[in-house]
């Protein structure tokens, strides 16, 4: 789970996803990115990849979906522009960033990527070209440093947390050794006080009643 959450932080803070817009999407992506065996890492960067080209949400998840199924069947078809670029391409490894990356280095234009990978994928994987695999890796980088930052951050606050209570213990400790050495004279002061303010209250009561007498 933390795992997780540091992937989301890191794409929340480096891309338009939002928390909402990346657990809709991860419904759609997390279990085809499952099936190809692609990492947990990759595939939170190529989803914010698509949130980038303003595929925002299920959108971005399902784009995602179609893309690695449609990208499959096209790698091993070699009857056209697209299945000649991905000839040999592997999910696993190279994701639809090296998809994107095998497609823009054969040149291969994106109104044909669109013929070929069909409407539901090919306008993602067309936007991704003008988006470029080196911008798509950059944005994977910087997912990957926020996300770092964020445990560092916790580790320090959690450092900090710790340190606090150990110093409140400290002090609690420091009390209690002090209120047991002035136990005894703090009794008989409070014993006095309280016997003072006894008598100013019957002193009050027989000012009130007229009867100076009662108060001695």
């Amino acid at each position: 789970a933390g795992r997780i959450a540091d992937q989301f932080a890191g794409a929340i803070a480096t891309s338009p996803a939002t928390m909402e817009r990346l657990s809709d999407a991860m419904k759609y992506a997390g279990p085809a990115a499952a099936g190809f065996g692609i990492a947990l890492e990759k595939t939170v960067a190529e989803v914010a990849a698509f949130h980038q080209v303003g595929l925002r949400g299920e959108m971005a998840g399902t784009s995602f979906r179609m893309a690695l199924v449609q990208l499959s069947k096209e790698s091993v078809e070699a009857g056209s522009a697209v299945g000649a670029a991905l000839k040999g391409w592997d999910a696993s490894t190279e994701g639809i960033t090296g998809a994107v990356r095998r497609l823009n280095a054969a040149g291969v234009d994106t109104a044909d990527v669109i013929q070929a990978l069909g409407a539901r994928a090919g306008p993602g994987i067309a936007a991704l070209m003008k988006f470029g695999a080196n911008a798509m890796d950059e944005l994977a980088a910087r997912i990957t440093n926020t996300a770092d930052v964020s445990k560092m951050y916790e580790t320090q606050l959690g450092t900090l947390t710790g340190r606090f209570a150990i110093f409140k213990s400290a002090i609690e400790e420091v009390w209690l050794k002090l209120y047991g050495a002035l136990a005894p004279a703090l009794t008989v002061l409070v014993e006095n006080m309280t016997a003072a303010i006894d008598w100013v209250g019957k002193l009050s009561d027989a000012l009130f009643a007229g009867q100076w007498q009662a108060a001695g």
